[in-house]
């Protein structure tokens, strides 16, 4: 006990932090939408390429959504269940796998972890009943989103803080294993190049060393006196 406690304890100060305000930092900017915007309102910021644009999203991130509106209320609970689950299997694995993981794995599921419970209390809190009050047109639950990018070619869909913490982990995961993985086959490959050349150091030293047996063996032959007639 006293050592999960500790281990709670140095994921809590190493990055939990991090995690703990990206989660209140996304709380509050959906508070701000749902207290100023109404549903469909804009807000440049950087002209056409970043804005804010309010948007209620019934399914996972960026407007994903894989089911259909028939049931919201089984939808719901689908996506509560999905983010109950993978919020849950990323804080095992960190909390399993935490003394063999490096700085940036930790910060990286941190991050993922944040985006798993962010939206997650949009997907348990924030009815149709809830964000009906500040704007009556929502005649659905789900996510608060409010960010958008434009490319010009192609835009990002509507996304939050949670949603962006979430994609920034995975991003940073995946591309943190590839250069683990990358740094791995390099070490085997050196490893296996000097256990190549030591054992032709080996074999050559052998041969070598044969080679002047046989030679040895070959003037002692020579040398030895013959058998007189």
């Amino acid at each position: 006990m006293n050592k999960f406690v500790k281990i709670l304890k140095d994921i809590f100060y190493s990055f939990l932090w991090i995690g703990v305000l990206i989660i209140i930092a996304d709380l509050i900017s959906k508070q701000v939408v749902l207290h100023t915007m109404k549903l469909g309102d804009k807000i440049n910021l950087i002209g056409e390429f970043l804005f804010f644009e309010y948007n209620v999203n019934p399914g996972m991130a960026f407007g994903i959504n894989f089911l259909t509106a028939a049931n919201p209320i089984a939808n719901q609970i689908i996506f509560i269940s999905i983010s109950i689950i993978g919020a849950a299997l990323l804080i095992f694995v960190l909390v399993k796998q935490y003394k063999k993981l490096n700085a940036l794995e930790k910060a990286s599921m941190g991050l993922m972890i944040a985006g798993c419970l962010g939206n997650l209390v949009d997907r348990a809190f924030y009815s149709q009943a809830y964000l009906s009050k500040f704007d009556p047109m929502i005649e659905t639950n789900g996510v608060v989103d409010f960010i958008v990018l434009n490319f010009g070619f192609a835009s990002i869909p509507n996304f939050n803080i949670a949603d962006s913490a979430l994609v920034i982990g995975t991003i940073m995961l995946i591309t943190v294993l590839i250069i683990e993985e990358v740094k791995d086959f390099k070490q085997k490959r050196k490893l296996e190049l000097a256990t190549e050349g030591n054992e032709k150091i080996v074999s050559t030293d052998e041969q070598m060393m044969e080679n002047k047996e046989s030679t040895e063996d070959k003037s002692s032959e020579e040398n030895k006196p013959q058998d007189e007639n």
